[in-house]
């Protein structure tokens, strides 16, 4: 049976055991509310969201209410276990995704009705943009063709 986080009944690590704690802070900001991830498989580096600097997962519905926008993308070189700080003031950061050469990075904003796209690699390295205006959108897969799959939540 896995271990699960008392408060919110989360997985706390893989089948029986623990997960191994990477990082607990970036640029002196704990984490307080990781939500999205995402492993390129490669290198084995670790793209994620802190949804807010402000409010953690007991406070879910308080960071919807006030529309946070303090929230982060991150990434955790396993290399050297340090973590940078991609894009900031995000809306509710929900899902992440690498493309496969690490070129770039998906984030999709919950409560900012949109996904952008930051560059990692390349020309222009920590330039972003915005690449889909949905309404509240979620997680973020890749699929085989080369391609990302978005789901979007609807609220009646």
């Amino acid at each position: 049976m896995p271990h699960l986080n008392p408060s919110c009944g989360r997985v706390l690590g893989p089948k029986s055991g623990l997960a191994t704690i990477l990082s607990t802070v970036a640029y002196g900001e704990t984490y307080r509310f990781c939500d999205g991830v995402d492993v390129h498989q490669p290198t084995r580096n670790v793209c994620f969201t802190d949804v807010s600097v402000v409010y953690d997962i007991k406070q879910f519905e308080t960071t919807t209410n006030v529309k946070d926008s303090t929230g982060r993308l991150l990434k955790c070189d396993v290399g050297n276990n340090e973590v940078t700080v991609l894009l900031r003031n995000l809306s509710f950061p929900g899902g992440v995704a690498v493309d496969d050469d690490e070129e770039f990075v998906l984030v999709s904003e919950f409560i900012g009705n949109r996904t952008q796209k930051i560059q990692v690699q390349g020309r222009n390295p920590y330039e972003s943009g915005i690449v889909n205006t949905r309404p509240i959108p979620d997680n973020i897969k890749k699929v085989r063709s080369y391609g990302f799959w978005i789901a979007a939540t609807r609220i009646y």
